[in-house]
């Protein structure tokens, strides 16, 4: 129905009543506080379980910093009880020191105590472990293992390596228990110059002078009597100790290796080196039990021995023999001996021996193998005598003496005997005309001073070995020698006198077996071949062993002690003094090296390497790259080191060395000193003996090796 404005009136707007108003505000605001409750819970929830988680992450945090330091405690554990040349536990080293290829697969896993043992860590895991116990109950283990799988070679010697341990670190703090893993590099090398460290003396070229020139007889300088006692003390010779003795019956070419022998080397020859006598057998510098000698009805030596039988006029032997040098001058016993040559143009030489004795002396013998053109020389005599003799008695030899004009030469052939009686000597005019068939001619001169007079007799050094390995009873021994490897080192025609052995094949560098020079073994010791351990900078050469200096903060040296613990090769970067780089007074704790890459050292004070008395010393190599060395110490003082110099080694006053020696050129001032060089047996490796090396008893595996762990080790989680 319309209305009276006629529209449709408006839909009506009943009014809401006051009480429905507040309820619907009511419902509005309780919505709210319930979402606002909700999001007051829900933020509650996230902010504990923030709080819980930065918990967990912190606790996880902290136990991660505190697996590193016990990791660094492992490291320093491992480094000084187990690795360390005096633990009593070598298990680990011997699983180290055993070649790559025949490296067992794997060592561990093994529990590792940092409490007890010779290196105690109680102090320092008391002061890490005590705050954290006030958080809660905690504890930790530690395991280290090692795989064959994580080590590479590090050079030609097959015991050198690097590669890691492997440590496991679990720590458990209330309930909560959490594993880390470690790897720890390490480094395993060898104390030794590859091809030069078999050797007791190396000396690159020992046949020329200071001008270059050669001088092969320039080392017979020692003035000695007939039984080997020194007449004078201005020059004494270099006695050499080649290791463990090689008996008799032992002597063939594989025991120079398999045995921990050190051998000689002496390029450059030819070289003469006249042989001392000693006929008490006794005498403190004689070398007579190295010839063929026996005693005759008066117990007097008689060495000769036919060499030809002659028939005309009668029969007779032209025999000869090898007597050792001796300064006869004022001994009317034994002066016939240099006589019978002393017209020969060697004779200038022959009254002093060598300043060497390379094979020790009659009172302590010493064989080795010799490499190089070096010849032993003795007064070669040679007689004449009639055979058989009468019975009246033996008729004593004539022996042939060198004449050196044709004068003289005449009146030994005057069948008139008082032309020769007239000169002092015997005719031998019977011998030479109707045996030899010799005339008054010059050239029949020559061939009488070349095939039968008495004169210097040379022969390669290493025949002394045929004597001593049939007790000196045989005159022609070589021919017993049935090695032919050994009889080639005791042929004088022999193109081998100095090639290296073929046993060195594997550490030559790139060298030939001849003409060897000592820097190309050197080079082994270049930082960028992998060797050394360690590459310091000598900023100020003098603080290099003071406390707080570059070896000391690496915990190399402890200057308070004077130990040093190289556990490797040391390479020293920078120029010595002038003066030198002296070494202190030390005590080796471990095998190693010092290389000084520019200048010269000297060592004047003790080095000591009896880290154990029932083992051979610890091995300190000492190396000047591009200098010398100079070992100036009073007679007898120990110094335990191996010398290597790419220029001289230098003895002064008398040192006991123990180690060896190797340099480019030796000095003849070296001879007023009375040094005695002792052999290292432990510098006795090789390449191609290293399995007989590794099979020796337990004790030598490690005689030469360093091992090298850093301290800080890497978090593989």
């Amino acid at each position: 129905m319309r209305g009276s404005s006629g529209r449709w009136p408006s839909a009506a707007r009943v009014p809401l009543s006051r009480g429905r108003r507040g309820s619907t505000v009511f419902l509005i605001a309780f919505g709210i506080l319930v979402l606002l409750a909700m999001v007051a819970a829900f933020f509650s929830h996230f902010m504990k379980s923030t709080r819980a988680q930065t918990h967990r992450l912190g606790e996880s945090r902290l136990m991660a910093q505190v697996a590193r330091a016990l990791a660094v405690l492992a490291t320093h554990k491992i480094q000084y009880d187990l690795l360390d040349p005096a633990g009593g536990d070598d298990g680990l080293r011997t699983w180290l020191a055993g070649p790559l290829a025949e490296m067992p697969r794997g060592y561990g896993e093994f529990p590792l105590e940092l409490v007890g043992g010779r290196v105690d860590f109680q102090a320092a895991v008391d002061a890490l472990t005590v705050p954290i116990r006030e958080q809660g109950p905690f504890r930790f283990r530690i395991t280290f293992a090692a795989r064959a799988a994580d080590f590479q070679g590090l050079s030609k010697l097959p015991a050198e390596k690097v590669g890691v341990l492997r440590l496991t670190i679990v720590t458990t703090l209330k309930e909560t228990e959490e594993e880390f893993h470690f790897q720890c590099p390490i480094r395993v090398t060898a104390a030794v110059v590859p091809g030069v460290s078999k050797f007791s003396l190396f000396v690159e070229d020992a046949a020329t002078d200071e001008a270059g020139q050669p001088a092969p007889w320039q080392y017979n300088l020692v003035s000695a009597n007939p039984d080997g006692q020194l007449k004078s003390s201005a020059v004494q010779p270099l006695v050499l100790r080649n290791g463990p003795r090689l008996d008799p019956g032992s002597i063939e070419w594989g025991s120079f290796f398999r045995k921990r022998v050190g051998l000689v080397y002496l390029g450059g020859g030819p070289l003469y080196l006249n042989m001392a006598r000693g006929e008490s057998r006794a005498g403190e510098f004689g070398e007579g039990r190295w010839f063929f000698e026996t005693r005759n009805r008066d117990q007097l030596w008689d060495g000769l021995y036919a060499v030809r039988d002659f028939s005309t006029p009668q029969t007779c032997q032209l025999m000869e023999w090898h007597k050792p040098v001796a300064d006869e001058r004022g001994d009317t016993l034994h002066g016939f001996f240099f006589e019978a040559i002393a017209d020969t143009p060697e004779a200038k030489y022959m009254r002093f021996s060598s300043i060497f004795r390379l094979f020790g002396t009659d009172v302590d013998l010493s064989p080795t193998l010799v490499i190089g053109k070096v010849f032993r020389s003795a007064i070669l005599l040679r007689a004449v005598i009639p055979v058989p003799n009468t019975d009246d008695g033996p008729i004593p030899p004539l022996f042939l003496k060198y004449f050196n004009d044709t004068h003289k030469w005449r009146d030994a052939l005057n069948r008139q005997v008082c032309y020769s009686a007239n000169e002092t000597f015997p005719s031998i005019a019977t011998f030479a005309r109707d045996a030899l068939g010799l005339s008054a001619t010059v050239s029949d001169l020559e061939k009488y001073q070349r095939e039968y007079a008495s004169r210097a007799g040379l022969a390669p050094y290493n025949i002394s070995l045929a004597y001593y390995t049939t007790n000196n009873t045989i005159a022609n021994p070589f021919t017993q020698i049935s090695d032919t490897r050994l009889r080639d080192r005791m042929a004088s025609s022999s193109a081998v006198l100095d090639q290296l052995p073929e046993e060195f094949g594997a550490v030559l560098d790139g060298q030939g077996r001849t003409g060897v020079r000592l820097d190309g073994f050197l080079q082994s010791l270049d930082p960028a071949r992998g060797r050394p351990t360690w590459v310091v900078e000598m900023a100020d050469p003098g603080q290099l062993f003071k406390p707080g200096g570059p070896l000391h903060r690496r915990g190399l040296w402890h200057p308070n002690r004077g130990e040093l613990d190289p556990k490797g090769w040391i390479v020293l970067q920078g120029r010595a003094p002038a003066s030198g780089l002296v070494l202190p007074r030390m005590k080796l704790l471990s095998n190693g090296g010092l290389v000084l890459e520019e200048g010269d050292i000297l060592i004047k004070e003790t080095i000591d390497g009896d880290l154990d008395p029932a083992r051979d010393p610890l091995v300190l190599q000492v190396v000047a790259r591009k200098g010398s060395i100079t070992v100036k110490a009073p007679t007898g003082r120990r110094v335990d080191v191996a010398l290597a110099a790419a220029q001289r080694v230098r003895l002064e006053g008398g040192p006991h060395l123990r180690g060896g020696v190797a340099m480019k050129r030796y000095e003849i001032r070296n001879a007023s000193s009375a040094a005695l060089l002792e052999y290292n047996p432990a510098l006795a490796v090789l390449p191609a003996c290293a399995a007989e090396f590794q099979k020796g008893p337990g004790s030598e595996v490690h005689d030469v090796l360093g091992y090298s762990l850093d301290p800080t080790p890497l978090l593989t989680r």
